[in-house]
């Protein structure tokens, strides 16, 4: 089963990692798939999926659905918006934040 927990959350936006609940890493967590970075305007909401490369083998229509029910339509979102999705490649996956030393994970282990 595929869902979304919320990692960032300010006024105007929200980011949210792609996890799939059936698959597990080896700590025992949900695996990450993907990032949903979503900006809200008064007037409308623009939404980027970014799906790992790796994890394609899902099916994308019934992701975009899922964006658009559990997110895009809740009560204060506007209810028009555009959502673009995009696959990425891991494999050089490059993190960088004042939190912690920059990581290059070729096995994206730094994902959000």
């Amino acid at each position: 089963m595929i869902g979304f927990r919320r990692t960032v959350r300010t006024p105007h936006s929200d980011q949210f990692q792609l996890v799939d609940w059936d698959r597990l890493t080896d700590d025992g967590l949900p695996l990450g798939i993907g990032r949903l970075d979503v900006h809200y305007t008064e007037s409308t909401a623009a939404a980027t999926l970014i799906l790992w490369e790796e994890y394609l083998d899902v099916d994308i229509r019934h992701l975009v659905d899922l964006v658009v029910d559990e997110l895009l339509s809740a009560d204060g979102v506007p209810a028009d918006y555009v959502l673009d999705v995009v696959t990425a490649h891991t494999g050089n996956f490059y993190s960088f934040s004042s939190f912690e030393e920059e990581t290059d994970q070729g096995n994206g282990d730094a994902r959000a």
